[in-house]
């Protein structure tokens, strides 16, 4: 952080050779271990599937989400699933701690049957009905997807348990126009994933002060923020009244000179106007810098934050206790 260009609007951007920039960072601070520690959870989704019906859909759409929000956020039962591991309690689990879950309906979803000539989906073991039915009971947003030409059931063609997603707001994935509507997903993911209870709620927006544009996320209990100098960003903790964490940027994004730690307290009386930091080179034992920023409005463009929602470039690092 030098204070070069500071005060000037600059494009946030970022490359591949940022990602490998961030790699080479976490492993840094872990070695050198004077980072403050960042145990923040990432976004979680599960795309929830028939492998007859739209198997191929399901991984286009995953390798597209886990582009765009980073691998680990994405779970699918084939390549998610660890061999050894119980298939059923697996699934459970990872349907109950997502955030979002996608329901896949193509057009033979419904009516996939057994040997026996029963619909899959009547069966109580069923592992799509099994999934369905852990998404209605838990927290997550379930969210049902239409593939190419399929239509949703009714209440009365579904199975008691899961008849309630009938009444779910669905989305279309149509393979001719992918791109676009698997961008209007991502917007909704994205929606989602930035409601927050927190107080710092109020800060999440566009923000500009010392380096230029800045744009914050709040995250169940993380603040996520990237400005424009250097394609800076900050990962950090919400405890109390205080966030703590810390910056990196380019070149290097490596301590001292290219990352340090960096906390910021939530404003008296609750002001949300403007916020006051401080932000270090490196650790806290060197001098302690201001950091000032007033806020523009509450829009993050969609592009800025799926950046933000891809935990992937926010390494964490570890201090000593």
């Amino acid at each position: 952080m030098q204070k070069g260009i500071g005060g000037s609007h600059c494009t946030l951007m970022w490359t591949n050779a940022a990602l490998v920039e961030d790699r080479v960072l976490s492993e840094v601070l872990r070695a050198e271990g004077n980072m403050t520690d960042l145990s923040i959870d990432r976004f979680k989704i599960f795309i929830c599937y028939r492998r007859s019906d739209s198997a191929a859909t399901a991984g286009r759409l995953r390798d597209l989400l886990a582009r765009s929000l980073g691998i680990d956020s994405v779970f699918m039962d084939v390549e998610s699933i660890r061999p050894g591991m119980d298939f059923v309690t697996s699934i459970t689990q990872a349907v109950g701690s997502s955030d979002v879950v996608l329901g896949l309906i193509g057009k033979s979803w419904l009516e996939v049957r057994d040997k026996s000539g029963r619909r899959r989906i009547d069966n109580s073991h069923d592992y799509l009905r099994l999934e369905l039915e852990t998404a209605l009971k838990c927290s997550a947003e379930l969210i049902p997807v239409l593939v190419d030409d399929a239509t949703m059931p009714d209440e009365s063609e579904l199975p008691h348990a899961i008849a309630a997603l009938a009444r779910r707001q669905s989305m279309y994935l149509r393979n001719v126009t992918f791109h676009n509507d698997a961008n209007r997903i991502l917007g909704v993911i994205a929606e989602i994933a930035s409601r927050s209870d927190s107080p710092w709620k109020r800060l999440q927006g566009h923000w500009y002060g010392d380096w230029g544009n800045s744009y914050f996320l709040v995250v169940r209990d993380s603040v996520r923020v990237v400005y424009d100098y250097r394609n800076g960003r900050i990962l950090a903790n919400i405890r109390g009244n205080m966030i703590s964490g810390w910056w990196a940027e380019e070149p290097t994004r490596q301590p001292p000179d290219n990352a340090g730690e960096v906390e910021f307290s939530l404003p008296d009386g609750g002001d949300a106007s403007n916020l006051k930091g401080r932000w270090w080179y490196g650790s806290k034992n060197s001098k302690a810098k201001s950091w000032r920023l007033e806020k523009v409005g509450n829009t993050i463009p969609l592009h800025v934050k799926v950046e933000l929602l891809n935990r992937s470039k926010f390494p964490a690092g570890r201090q000593n206790s």
